[in-house]
This record gives structure tokens, sequence and C-alpha cells, in this order.
């Protein structure tokens, strides 16, 4: 890996002071990815393996499983009940929660 020299590194650091602080927070790249969570899987009953199922192909059915040759079984993405107990608020934020950590 080829690294900035000297004189680069001196000229970059006389640009960085002319234009001054940067005008917003950093940027985070790669952006970050979509979560999986909210998508229908399949799973193999037998050796459990499983797989992400995209709309595209949800009409077709679950797949086979590449290992044992049978039909996996399609699932649906998790709900998660609060208890009643607790005051509507919390109860939505603790759901949201959940369901933004898988």
């Amino acid at each position: 890996m080829a690294h900035a020299g000297e004189s680069l590194k001196v000229r970059l650091m006389t640009i960085s002071k002319t234009l001054g602080p940067y005008p917003h927070r950093a940027l985070n790249f790669p952006p970050p990815r979509p979560s999986n969570a909210s998508r229908n899987k399949a799973t193999c009953m037998q050796c459990g393996f499983e797989v992400t199922l995209l709309k595209r192909w949800e009409s077709y059915g679950a797949p086979i499983c590449p290992k044992d040759h049978i039909r996996m079984e399609q699932t649906q993405p998790g709900v998660i009940e609060a208890e009643d107990s607790q005051d509507d608020s919390i109860k939505t934020k603790e759901i949201r929660r959940a369901v933004s950590k898988k």
C-alpha cells in the first residue's frame, strides 16, 4: 500500500487550513445497508439452513434446500407484543427498538 510522502502531507495540510472546518458532520461510507429483519425467510427443517426471500421470488414459494433437497418452510418476520401494564408510548419505543436490533 502506498503512503503519502512528506511534500504531499504538507500540501494537504495547507489546503485543509485554507478551507477551514468541515461544514457538517462526517459522512459515513459505505452507507448503512437495509436490514433483512423485515423480510420473509425460509428455513430447512432438517439441517436448519436459512435463506432470506426477496419479494420478487416470494410468489414462487419456499426454495429447495441445497443440502437435503427438500422444500424449505417459509417463515414470516416476527411480531413483538408488549405487556399491557406499560404505558403505550413506552410499548411502541420498545417494539421499535427490538425490531431494529434484528
